[in-house]
């Protein structure tokens, strides 16, 4: 038992970061475009508001895509017209 408590007591030489006591500090290569937190080069997220880093999500889409999205919505509440006025008059 005095061995445990003894082992307890003793300051521990891993707990401290080799080199004197400082510790690496990374410098920051830019800062985030929402918060403002520093980044380092090669990290994907901010790690204080979790939004993307510059480029990360790609190019943003263009008209095309939203486009598409509205042609199928025509198409389809056209098609639905077309079905509700069949049903009524037939």
């Amino acid at each position: 038992m005095a061995l445990l408590l003894r082992d307890r007591e003793a300051p521990s030489e891993a707990a401290a970061p080799p080199g004197g006591g400082e510790g690496h500090v990374a410098a920051p290569d830019y800062a985030c475009a929402t918060c403002g937190a520093a980044m380092v080069g090669g990290q994907d997220w901010c790690l204080e508001c979790g939004s993307a880093a510059p480029g990360r999500l790609g190019q943003r889409p263009g008209w095309r895509p939203a486009l598409t999205v509205v042609a199928i919505t025509l198409l389809l509440v056209g098609g639905a017209v077309v079905a509700s006025y069949a049903a009524l008059t037939g």
